[in-house]
């Protein structure tokens, strides 16, 4: 097909809101700010600058340490998505829905373990952290049967009301990713495109905006297809198109929740995107490489002595740069050796150059809760592990909105998690493991939880938060073990653990999770060990009953004996 025949063709509705909202993007500079923020945090700061071929650029990045420290900070626990029911219709369904939720959470469980969300959840925490958003788009996997996640850049989804962050109130939703031709193609006829609309599927070269600057060179053709997303009657609908071909007309997905989460760094008054860490440091950052530049420029020419020669007097000018060398010098008096040959002393430079640049970046960095106190400089040979804990909570303060935003991200992944489950899973498949409290055996077992229960479910999501630095683990162990070696921790005072236990923060130095969970194997243990003893009493009275018995038996053939012996000697 010819340029002219493609002219010819109509772009789809789709591609058309899709460009409306591209141009908005342009205008807000989210696509150029992108790739700046990328740069800037671990490529070339000096990208546009005009200077001389011959000065040689430095880049002293203090952004990136702040980057690395913050997301470190915000990332330095564990996470768990723990669904708890919510429905007291009835008594009856209410079990069987408190059972259901702990399925539920095994299951979120294993899809977190499928998608690494471990891995996934420090990427995108890094990448808010640089650019201000990072989306996570969720879709049905047909093959595994499990939800699957894919996470998207800022300038990849498209809101249909820029001036709102909260994503489910969104009126619809446009989500663009790059695909190689072929695949495009392929997917275009898995879903019934005819073979004349599938030809008009070409490579195109829309990779100005894309996220990053590499990704602007592509190896293989490739083409730009675009989801819409939108709500209708309570549910959400799905199409998706490329510029000229409608690839999946509407179809209604039967889910209730938009299959989409975004973490924002720090939010924006009046915008549905947020603001990251390096877009503030810019400015700062620029002036402190300019700065080291000069520095080094001046240097470079003032701060070496250099050797002045009178050639007209030096017989052997070349021996002047060799070490231990003679320098022969013709009709000169020792006085006047100065005349022909001489050092100059090296220049000196204002102490006020180096003294605004380490400014600029220790204020950066301080202002920025990036410090070094912050950051911690302390001796953990010389300090407790909860004072160490102390003094870096305290530093971690002005991180508990970014944290807040990851807890709250990580619940709207339960949310859509357990949508899709619902919607479509039959009977969802969960594979329970338990551990025997006798033999210590993993006992595994299948449970089913049948489509209606799952319907009828009304969960609320909890978000396990469990600290894992070294300082967090070395507390924890020293908690436990003064744990154990307490009045408390005796199966007698089994109740006065379980008050103690009650009373602890979820995030608290002691491993709450894990005492309840020691908790619950006990209760098992005195369960079975009772259930033992019940058995083994009903076992010693049927024995007594059957000796009791016997013995009865054993007295009535003695006295038939008996009555057989006298009934003979009278005869």
């Amino acid at each position: 097909m010819g340029t002219d025949d493609l002219t010819k063709l109509m772009e789809t509705d789709i591609w058309q809101l899709y460009e409306k909202h591209a141009m908005y993007m342009r205008n807000k500079g989210y696509y150029e700010n992108t790739n700046r923020n990328f740069r800037f945090f671990n490529r070339d700061q000096w990208e546009g600058a005009i200077v001389d071929k011959n000065v040689e650029l430095i880049s002293i990045n203090y952004i990136k340490p702040i980057v690395k420290y913050k997301v470190g900070v915000v990332t330095s626990t564990n996470y768990a998505i723990i669904y708890n029911s919510d429905n007291f219709e009835s008594q009856e369904f209410r079990s069987v829905a408190k059972k259901a939720s702990e399925m539920l959470t095994k299951k979120a469980s294993k899809i977190w373990e499928i998608n690494k969300l471990d891995y996934r959840l420090k990427k995108a925490v890094r990448k808010s952290a640089i650019n201000g958003e990072i989306i996570a788009y969720w879709y049905w996997n047909e093959k595994d049967g499990v939800p699957k996640i894919e996470l998207k850049s800022k300038v990849d989804v498209m809101y249909g009301n820029e001036n709102d962050d909260e994503i489910q109130n969104q009126p619809y939703i446009l989500i663009k990713r790059r695909s190689n031709v072929i695949n495009a193609r392929e997917y275009a006829k898995s879903k019934g495109v005819s073979d004349e609309e599938i030809l008009n599927i070409h490579g195109d070269n829309y990779t100005q905006d894309e996220s990053g600057d590499d990704s602007r060179e592509e190896v293989d053709d490739m083409v730009t297809i675009v989801t819409f997303l939108y709500k209708k009657g309570g549910t959400v609908h799905f199409s998706e198109s490329v510029k000229y071909v409608t690839i999946q007309k509407d179809e209604d997905t039967g889910l209730t929740y938009y299959p989409v989460a975004h973490l924002n760094w720090e939010d924006c008054e009046g915008s549905a995107r947020g603001v990251g860490e390096v877009e503030q440091h810019i400015a700062n950052q620029i002036e402190v490489n300019k700065t080291a530049t000069r520095r080094a420029f001046i240097a470079k020419n003032i701060a070496y002595p250099y050797k002045v020669v009178n050639e007209d007097k030096i017989q052997n000018p070349e021996a002047v740069n060799k070490v231990g060398a003679t320098i022969w010098v013709s009709d000169v008096n020792a006085d006047d050796i100065d005349k022909y040959f001489k050092i100059t002393s090296p220049g000196t430079i204002s102490p006020d150059i180096a003294n605004l640049q380490n400014e600029l970046i220790t204020v950066s960095r301080e202002l920025a809760g990036a410090g070094d106190m912050a950051t911690g400089q302390i001796k953990p040979d010389e300090a407790s592990g909860k004072a160490i804990l102390a003094v870096q909570r305290a530093s971690e303060q002005p991180l508990n909105e970014q944290s807040a935003n990851v807890l709250q991200f990580i619940e709207d992944i339960g949310v859509i998690i357990f949508d899709m489950l619902k919607t479509y899973s039959d009977n969802l498949t969960v594979l329970n493991e338990t551990t025997d409290v006798m033999t210590g055996e993993t006992v595994e077992e299948l449970i089913i939880i049948p489509k209606s229960v799952l319907e009828r479910l009304k969960l609320n999501i909890k978000i396990d938060v469990t600290p894992k630095s070294a300082y967090d683990k070395y507390a924890q162990e020293v908690s436990i073990e003064n744990l154990t070696q307490s009045q408390l921790f005796l199966p007698q005072n089994q109740q006065l653990l379980e008050d103690y236990v009650s009373l602890l923060d979820d995030d608290s130095t002691m491993p709450r999770s894990k005492l309840i969970e020691l908790l619950k194997r006990r209760k098992e243990r005195s369960q079975v060990i009772q259930q033992m003893q019940m058995q083994a009493e009903q076992m010693q009275v049927r024995t007594q009953q059957l000796l009791a018995g016997q013995q009865d038996i054993m007295n009535i053939s003695q006295i038939g004996t008996q009555m057989v012996n006298e009934a003979t000697q009278t005869m």
